[in-house]
């Protein structure tokens, strides 16, 4: 009889474990997203939508954050942070960042501090 009091709760335990990391897999690139940089979040996808970037709305910081989440199985591809400037799609598998120090020296310009994020091929 304790046995089977035993087996049954063993089994119980499996499937919870089972259903909890079911529920996981099942986040939205909304939730992710919210999970990693705060409630405050703006969604900006690409032009084929199989990608999305993910930013910080708020500036309260001098330092802002970012994902690219690919939505066909949620992954975040990248991941970074960057001083005020910006980061855009400029085609459906790159980005352009401009991440501006506090002190640009002399004979330096905004271009100088642009950089091309390139994205797998969307399959």
């Amino acid at each position: 009889m304790t046995l089977r009091i035993l087996f049954f709760l063993l089994l119980t335990q499996v499937f919870s474990v089972c259903k909890s990391s079911e529920k996981q897999d099942t986040n939205t690139y909304e939730e992710i997203a919210k999970g990693e940089l705060g409630e405050e979040v703006h969604f900006e996808f690409n032009q084929a939508k199989s990608y999305v970037l993910c930013t910080q709305k708020t500036e309260a910081s001098s330092i802002l954050k970012y994902l690219v989440i690919r939505l066909n199985d949620y992954h975040i591809l990248k991941r970074g942070s960057y001083n005020p400037g910006y980061i855009k799609w400029i085609n459906n598998s790159e980005l352009e960042l401009l991440n501006v120090p506090g002190i640009i020296k002399e004979g330096q310009n905004l271009s100088d501090f642009k950089q091309l994020i390139k994205l797998e091929t969307p399959k």
